[in-house]
């Protein structure tokens, strides 16, 4: 869905799906991995914030809907303030897992 589908009538129906989002993300999922001598090892991760994720979570083909979106918002004021503010929590948890060594190449 294009950014002129996904259209959001109002500030709460739109934060109500960001949370959702970010509500998904949030919940504890059990990974499973190798280590270097082949042994499984399980533990739980969050899944990481991003952007794209994010945009399809909100009914978007891709980011860039998304931007477009954040950008013309049909003289909705409120749509751009809550995508920004959602795109730096994205940010804030990225730098975060950076410095504490936390992110997966």
């Amino acid at each position: 869905m294009g950014a002129e589908q996904a259209f959001y009538k109002t500030p709460e129906s739109l934060q109500a799906a960001i949370d959702a989002y970010f509500t998904s993300c949030d919940i504890e999922k059990e990974v499973q991995t190798l280590t270097k001598r082949g042994d499984v090892v399980t533990y739980r991760r969050k899944t990481p914030y991003t952007v794209i994720d994010l945009a399809l979570a909100l009914g978007f083909d891709n980011r860039h809907s998304l931007f477009d979106y954040e950008k013309r918002n049909n003289g909705k004021v409120w749509a751009a303030s809550i995508i920004r503010r959602a795109k730096g929590r994205i940010e804030a948890q990225r730098l975060q897992m950076a410095l504490l060594g936390d992110v997966d190449s």
